[in-house]
């Protein structure tokens, strides 16, 4: 794999994320993760996505 496909495989996966976090309600962001006692909001935050 080209480093230019890598570089917009990448891109679009993050700009999918983006577009899937952003339609999460307030429930959603208060779920746990699969991180034991934390929040999709605190494992959101953790990854520096946040």
């Amino acid at each position: 794999m080209r480093h230019d496909d890598i570089l917009a495989w990448t891109k679009a996966e993050r700009l999918n994320l983006a577009a899937f976090l952003e339609d999460l309600d307030d429930h959603e962001w208060d779920a746990a993760s699969l991180c034991d006692g934390w929040t999709v909001r605190v494992d959101h935050a953790r990854d520096g996505l946040g």
